[in-house]
């Protein structure tokens, strides 16, 4: 079809496979490798890490396992922008996410609705050009959903109150459709696995209180960090507003995966609110 913007892989070959047939392996594979807790009901909201499949790829499967065969008709992808400063949120602004697996179409109607009640929402296809945060989550979801259309919105880091207002927008412009909203932030990085599992730990605890004010508060005192702040806050709020609870599905962090105490480390958890 002539005229589509379609937003090409940016990270294919190096946070995860290039081609269709092992990226499709090693998703199913991740997915089938974890047992997480049985939950109440369809998820409205995730929480999940976004390094290098290798890496956090097993955290991020035990989210999505919650919502396999799960019906949603969008999700809202929430994620930091590594490259590009923002000072609210950026939504692509194509018509066509594509990964090694597959086209995902854009809800253009929930996106429009999202930039008329936030004002501080942009549309931009620059920023997420070579994001990688919300563009290793779209496999998990080809994998686990059927038909499905995404809003991807890039942030960077905000107060519980911009959250509040983002959340409050994307919980309006999706109400009367099945929706998801996905929350994509790593945690700690640095060079101290203690710190790491310290920081984890009082992050992991603030989720579960489903405080952002409490959270955020943590984020600026140093107890805890992570790089998509205001994504994980909008999660809560989002969560918050719509009556539903964190289940803490796993954490860990880069150190534990790879056999390591030693050098950079990076914390990981994923959450599903129900």
């Amino acid at each position: 079809m002539e005229g589509r913007e379609v937003r090409e892989p940016a990270v294919a070959g190096s946070f995860y496979p290039g081609d269709e047939s092992s990226l499709s392996a090693i998703v199913e594979s991740l997915i089938a490798s974890v047992r997480p807790q049985p939950v109440e009901g369809p998820p409205r909201v995730l929480i999940v890490p976004h390094a290098g499949y290798p890496y956090s790829g097993q955290t991020a499967a035990y989210a999505y396992k919650t919502v396999k065969g799960q019906e949603y008709e969008t999700v809202v992808l929430v994620g930091p922008s590594h490259y590009v400063h923002l000072e609210g949120a950026a939504l692509y602004a194509g018509d066509i996410w594509r990964t090694p697996l597959g086209e995902v179409p854009l809800d253009k109607e929930v996106a429009s609705k999202i930039l008329d009640s936030y004002p501080k929402a942009t549309e931009s296809s620059s920023a997420h050009a070579e994001e990688h945060s919300l563009e290793v989550q779209v496999p998990f979801l080809q994998k686990v959903l059927g038909n499905f259309k995404i809003v991807p919105a890039l942030v960077s880091s905000t107060s519980a109150a911009d959250a509040a207002a983002l959340s409050e927008s994307i919980v309006a412009a999706a109400s009367g459709k099945r929706s998801l909203v996905v929350a994509s932030s790593d945690l700690y990085h640095g060079y101290s696995y203690e710190e790491c599992v310290s920081q984890t730990r009082t992050s992991v605890k603030a989720i579960i209180d489903g405080d952002p004010q409490m959270l955020e508060q943590s984020f600026r005192s140093g107890e805890s960090s992570a790089c998509g702040e205001g994504a994980i806050l909008t999660g809560l709020c989002v969560a918050k507003s719509l009556g539903v609870l964190p289940v803490l599905l796993h954490q860990t962090n880069s150190g534990d995966v790879m056999g390591t105490r030693s050098g950079y480390v990076v914390g990981y958890c994923s959450f599903a609110f129900v």
